[in-house]
């Protein structure tokens, strides 16, 4: 029979063990991602990786542009690294917008975040979105914040210089029709196209495995790749520049084109890696699909 001294013992180590077991509980969340901080709030883990001596704070409605790096979670694995820019936003649920406020210029932060509180994925690489990982982990660095009116201001600057830009690259290319004595149609999507030789069969649809061969040059007839053959899944990223899959499109199994294709779908504002094609520039393809 036990005695009030005992009860009283009793009541006391059930208490003592309830305390601890809520501590350790709190302590694994709070210790779950060494390193980082738990925000209680919003459920998501942070760690500051760089910061800087600027006074240029990110407040709503200013855009922000970042280098995002993701991870494969408790690893240095990088899945995919971008450039983006975002708008700053004050707001209840949790997405990038909202992570961005009182970030600096040259700041750099580290977040593990639960994916499925993300209201806003568009910013997650297609390998993330589509995988069942629970959380996402992901380093911003800040490149520059400007407010609203100024960004839409260097927009309206930047529209101006591409579209200048652009009508230099149709003069380019008429100049080059002219002097090549050559007629091409021009496709919907603003490639010229000349067929050499005929195809039979059907299109190629998105996602079907084609084989190819082609050579590249530029303008003023420097080559930029050799005869060569190719297969891969039309459709799939970093296979072949836009420019080609929209021309493949369009023709025929067996037939043989010459095809002109502005920057905007070959390498663009950035030219090449290798720099044998320098930015805004368009290029030449003698491409079969057999």
């Amino acid at each position: 029979m036990l005695t009030h001294f005992d009860m009283r013992n009793s009541t006391k180590y059930i208490c003592f063990f309830i305390f601890c077991t809520l501590f350790l509980s709190a302590c694994n969340v709070f210790t779950k991602h060494d390193g980082y901080t738990y925000n209680k709030k919003l459920g998501y883990y942070y760690k500051l990786l760089g910061f800087s001596d600027t006074y240029v704070t990110a407040h709503p409605s200013d855009v922000l542009s970042v280098r995002l790096s993701f991870f494969k979670l408790d690893t240095d694995s990088v899945v995919e690294e971008m450039k983006y820019e975002v708008v700053a936003r004050d707001k209840e649920n949790l997405d990038l917008a909202l992570l961005l406020l009182g970030l600096h210029t040259g700041d750099s932060v580290a977040f593990i975040v639960p994916k499925d509180l993300l209201e806003d994925q568009s910013f997650l690489p297609a390998e993330i979105k589509n995988d069942t990982v629970q959380e996402v982990q992901f380093s911003v660095c800040v490149s520059s914040i400007v407010d609203s009116v100024t960004y839409a201001e260097q927009q309206r600057e930047k529209n101006l210089w591409k579209q200048a830009k652009h009508d230099y690259e149709t003069f380019l290319i008429q100049q080059y029709m002219k002097r090549m004595k050559e007629k091409y149609t021009l496709l919907r999507s603003g490639i010229y196209k000349r067929i050499i030789k005929q195809g039979r069969g059907d299109y190629p649809e998105e996602g079907e495995y084609v084989s190819i061969s082609f050579q590249g040059g530029l303008l003023d007839g420097k080559v930029i790749s050799q005869f060569s053959s190719f297969d891969f899944c039309l459709g799939s990223e970093l296979q072949v520049i836009k420019g080609i899959e929209l021309a493949l499109k369009t023709m025929k199994k067996g037939e043989r084109a010459k095809i002109l294709i502005p920057s905007e779908y070959a390498w663009g504002e950035y030219g090449s890696s290798d720099g044998s094609v320098p930015a805004y520039t368009p290029v030449v393809f003698d491409l079969e699909l057999k």
